[in-house]
């Protein structure tokens, strides 16, 4: 098993141990006979609770799957069991440059979920040793005040090879918001909630060979924020395949922090961050 190492929830509010499996019903262990037992006290909310290190060869494995030039043959996965009793709850990992986060299937009962990462949009590795994922749990609990423990279960951090041998990829592009009939792709506001209409949404084109903000074809979905204390921010989200970056939703986020130099500030707001599906990125600043 790879080593877990526990963090800072407060001394002794994270307990790391292996768990066996009890019979062919036990939902807590995905792959052989254990599992690591992650069992939180004390306190809610966010923090970095604990971290797992790869073996070197294990670290080896990943390295070289990274630098594939084979588009999404190899996928990075594991399993967390969430537990029961919240209101809500998530676990985020870190790796590399990715930073990725899963949601309780059931927040009343809990449930597995499967985290998926095509390794080779990962950078950021360590040119050689040991490898780390570090992981941060997030939750509000039934139990008030809460002591715990509340428990859940981390199993079967695997590589998975997709190609056979001989096989040919095929990339199929969804949307890439290059028609000029329908310019925007069928972008609109997410108000299912109760939010309010708060962005504007146009076809972006393309500068030139040097403009990131269009990654395939020459036109990306252009996402301006124009309301609430946010003030005016630009996305320019060029949605490309299946194994790239997926724009599925925006939210801006805004926080503390000094203005940026080329993003105008509000009174209520200096920085904000930008919110694609479940990856997170700050403005220049």
């Amino acid at each position: 098993m790879p080593r877990a190492t526990g963090g800072n929830r407060i001394p002794d509010g994270v307990i790391l141990q292996q768990y066996t499996k009890w019979g062919d019903g036990d939902i807590n262990v995905t792959h052989g006979n254990k599992s690591l037992q992650v069992e939180l006290y004390y306190f809610e909310g966010w923090v970095h609770d604990f971290m797992i290190t790869l073996s070197e060869e294990a670290s080896d494995k990943v390295r070289e799957a990274a630098r594939s030039a084979d588009v999404a043959r190899y996928i990075l996965r594991y399993d967390i069991i969430f537990p029961g009793g919240t209101s809500w709850m998530n676990n985020q990992a870190f790796f590399g440059n990715i930073n990725d986060q899963l949601d309780t299937p059931s927040a009343g009962s809990g449930g597995k979920a499967t985290m998926s990462w095509a390794v080779d949009l990962v950078e950021g590795l360590p040119e050689e040793g040991p490898i780390t994922l570090r992981f941060a749990d997030n939750f509000d609990a039934i139990e008030d005040p809460f002591y715990g423990p509340l428990t859940l279960y981390v199993d079967n951090l695997r590589l998975v090879d997709t190609y056979a041998p001989g096989a040919t990829p095929v990339t199929t592009v969804l949307q890439s918001f290059e028609d000029a009939n329908d310019p925007t792709g069928g972008a609109a506001d997410f108000t299912a909630w109760g939010g309010t209409p708060r962005t504007t949404y146009s076809q972006y084109t393309s500068a030139g060979e040097g403009d990131i903000r269009v990654t395939h074809g020459t036109k990306s979905l252009q996402v301006d924020y124009t309301g609430g204390a946010a003030g005016r921010r630009t996305l320019r989200c060029p949605l490309r395949t299946p194994s790239s970056l997926r724009c599925s939703g925006w939210t801006c986020r805004p926080r503390n922090g000094p203005p940026p130099k080329n993003w105008p500030a509000t009174p209520s707001d200096s920085r904000s961050s930008i919110r694609i599906g479940t990856r997170t990125t700050s403005p220049p600043g």
